[in-house]
């Protein structure tokens, strides 16, 4: 019994060395696997030769890809679609509401035939089902690593393809610029009596006009958020905004207008605090943003 008690110190030093032991062990092995990380880490300093295996393939001279990965024809056919609609579910969408919408303002304003309705509804279906087919020939000769030449290019192909299809803010407003008309607007205005044409010409200068005044009473509002114009200013700028119209198709344009008044003109119109403001640059806040929605598309 003496005997194993006197032993026992002996175990516990060698379970001790034991565990010592085994604690270095561990030590080492993590210094290891971190000098490992560290060297998959680039260092700037480092000015030593990398292996040649691992650098990466070299591009030749001149190659200026643009895209790092495979434009797909399905990408480039989302593309063409992006700048109509969302995609191609929410062009036809958008199309056979669109066409729907005037087909039912016609209506309104001097009635249709069902004749009428089935004829543009079918070309409007005609033209989408060419449209979609005349993308994915485009579409299947695209590049699929394209150069920034290679995807301007391609892109003004996709633009001359899907232009008739925009809408009219797009490609309406430019001067000297008329928008193309599609397939199914031909039909409609083929088939249209002179009578029909007249009222709606006339109905569609109407809106066009109510368009405009929105817009202007729009910009009157974003001028009085930063002057705090009174009601009776808001009516004599209303009647400046009313006789010279073209000088309120934007904010800033409305602004440079108003600070190039004459000073007696200012004097009739503003306080002298608002004549001060008027002639520091205009400076957008969240004020600023549109209050009135108006359609521009129409």
């Amino acid at each position: 019994m003496m005997k194993s008690w006197k032993a026992f110190p002996r175990l516990l030093l060698g379970l001790a060395m034991s565990v010592g032991l085994a604690s270095d062990l561990a030590a080492q092995v993590k210094v290891q696997a971190q000098a490992q990380e560290k060297d998959k880490i680039p260092n700037a300093l480092d000015r030593s030769v990398a292996d040649p295996n691992d650098e990466p393939e070299p591009r030749e001279i001149g190659d200026a890809r643009l895209m790092q990965f495979e434009m797909e024809p399905e990408r480039w056919a989302d593309m063409a679609y992006s700048t109509i609609a969302g995609n191609r579910g929410d062009f036809e969408q958008i199309l056979r509401r669109r066409v729907r919408m005037v087909l039912n303002q016609i209506e309104q304003l001097c009635g249709t035939s069902p004749e009428l309705r089935e004829k543009v509804t079918e070309a409007a279906d005609l033209e989408f089902q060419r449209l979609d087919a005349d993308i994915a020939a485009l579409v299947a000769e695209a590049p699929r690593r394209p150069t920034q030449e290679q995807y301007e290019v391609f892109y003004r192909k996709i633009a001359e393809l899907t232009s008739p299809f925009r809408p009219a803010f797009f490609t309406g407003n430019a001067p000297g610029v008329t928008p193309r008309r599609t397939v199914w607007e031909k039909v409609l205005q083929r088939n249209l009596t002179e009578e029909q044409r007249e009222i709606i010409e006339t109905d569609k200068a109407k809106r066009a006009e109510y368009r405009s005044r929105v817009r202007r009473l729009e910009i009157l509002l974003q001028v009085s958020r930063v002057l705090g114009l009174s009601s009776k200013q808001l009516q004599d700028l209303e009647r400046v905004a009313d006789a010279s119209p073209a000088g309120w198709t934007s904010l800033e344009y409305a602004w440079s207008v108003l600070s190039a008044m004459p000073e007696a003109q200012q004097k009739e119109y503003f306080t002298e605090s608002q004549r001060i403001r008027l002639s520091k640059p205009l400076e957008y806040t969240n004020d600023l943003r549109p209050v009135m929605l108006w359609e521009l598309n129409q």
